[in-house]
């Protein structure tokens, strides 16, 4: 499993994703058929507009889109809680 941290201090979410899995299938093509998260960070920088609408544009290449900020413990929890049930679940 693969977790894709993207800032939403970028401008283009969308860029930013498939920059990341180009990158992938260069180093070794079986790595983008692995299962993945996307994890869209730095919410704390940006409106829920924004988070919103990041989502929205990552969901249309992968539904396991989530997002936090290190300010929000609470996030940082669910994540984590997210991400033990995903790891669980490839037993």
């Amino acid at each position: 499993m693969l977790v894709h941290l993207i800032s939403l201090e970028n401008e283009d979410v969308k860029a930013a994703y498939t920059t990341i899995r180009k990158e992938l299938e260069k180093f070794d093509p079986t790595m983008v058929e692995k299962k993945e998260i996307v994890l869209l960070t730095k919410t704390d920088e940006v409106s829920k507009e924004t988070v919103e609408e990041a989502t929205e544009k990552i969901s249309t290449f992968n539904p396991n889109v989530y997002s936090t900020s290190l300010y929000a413990d609470g996030l940082v929890k669910a994540f984590a809680d997210v991400l033990i049930t995903h790891l669980q679940s490839k037993k």
